[in-house]
């Protein structure tokens, strides 16, 4: 169910349901812990549950979980609970009435949030601005809500994708150094090659077949790896990325989900939504189309009437200049019926000649 979300929880599924369960559970917890006069009106608060109690209770509700943590789930779930009833922690209480997946609801907000203030082209009043122009209304209007930073991370830097294995040269030269034999790689032989580059034939003839490997790379690029801990900071990243890389939105019309467009004019996407056979691309305007037709009726008449008209043409009943004369006529008259100076009747009654 959540990998359909984000690709995120194909690989933390189980953080993120442990989560959601340990948050719902203290939440619960805590707005049972409240004698029954209200939230409204200062109401007393008197925490009732033992560590065994909780831990009891929270293993029978995720024992079909497998954990892969050093700590146990529980003791970090009870650890938050005893600093939100010992009112030594600055984070609000949960919100209550409590709310399932509030936490991945938060997230899916806050991207929202994102999306529409820095990059949807649709946005009302904004989106006139250039993104760098977004980015500081955004920031100290729309999320100024403290000095704190968005997310802290570790990045990585290389020139060599980590996650690939790397060039490797069959090239080895055996050497005797004070009578011991030594067998010298490629990048042994080129250690100091920025400094001397007076090295070994051989490593000269590997070098320049590694060169020719190297001028069929057409990209030009260092990678780049960072080490997240939840949804938030992966959500934060792919978008501060499409700040910039000056990525573009807009929603859909047809089934209102953003898509990323480099034409501006382009009011659909390619997606194809469940329930149909072809893109948005191609159904979507003209589904727009006939809703337009049906929410006025003398364009619909008149669109009737015109492929009557234009299949006289096809047919040669019609002349061309006959049918733009009509075009012309027939448009003036739809522009009268729809401001009512010309009955609906009148003008269907035109179009039948």
């Amino acid at each position: 169910m959540l990998s359909v979300a984000h690709p995120y929880f194909e690989y933390e599924s189980t953080e993120t349901l442990t989560k959601t369960i340990g948050d719902y559970f203290n939440a619960l917890l805590i707005q049972s812990s409240y004698h029954d006069r209200g939230f409204d009106f200062d109401p007393e608060f008197s925490p009732i549950y033992s560590k065994d109690w909780y831990f009891e209770r929270f293993n029978a509700l995720t024992s079909d979980l497998l954990f892969l943590e050093d700590e146990d789930p529980a003791e970090i779930f009870f650890k938050q609970y005893e600093t939100f009833i010992n009112l030594e922690s600055d984070l609000p209480l949960p919100l209550l009435p409590v709310k399932g997946f509030f936490g991945v609801l938060g997230v899916q907000d806050a991207a929202r949030r994102w999306l529409f203030g820095l990059l949807d082209t649709t946005a009302p009043q904004i989106n006139s601005l250039t993104i760098p122009q977004r980015v500081w209304l955004f920031g100290n209007i729309f999320n100024n809500i403290s000095d704190q930073p968005e997310m802290i991370l570790t990045k990585q830097m290389s020139f060599r994708n980590p996650h690939q294995r790397g060039y490797t040269s069959n090239y080895r030269r055996l050497e005797y150094i004070n009578g011991v034999d030594h067998h010298v790689t490629l990048v042994g032989d080129l250690m100091d090659y920025h400094r001397n580059q007076d090295v070994h034939p051989e490593a000269l003839r590997c070098l320049q077949q590694t060169i020719d490997v190297a001028k069929q790379i057409s990209t030009e690029e260092t990678f780049e790896e960072y080490k997240i801990r939840n949804i938030y900071q992966l959500l934060f990243l792919e978008i501060h990325q499409m700040i910039l890389n000056n990525t573009l939105i807009k929603k859909c019309r047809h089934c209102h989900k953003y898509f990323t467009v480099t034409n501006l004019n382009v009011e659909y996407c390619d997606r194809i939504v469940e329930g149909e056979t072809k893109p948005c691309s191609e159904i979507g305007s003209k589904r727009a189309f006939q809703k337009k037709l049906e929410e006025d009726y003398p364009l619909k008449i008149y669109n009737r009437a015109y492929k009557t008209h234009y299949a006289r043409v096809k047919k040669g009943r019609m002349s061309k200049a006959e049918f733009n004369t009509w075009c012309t006529q027939a448009r003036e008259k739809l522009s009268q019926a729809r401001v009512g100076t010309l009955s609906a009747t009148d003008y269907e009654e035109w179009l039948k000649i």
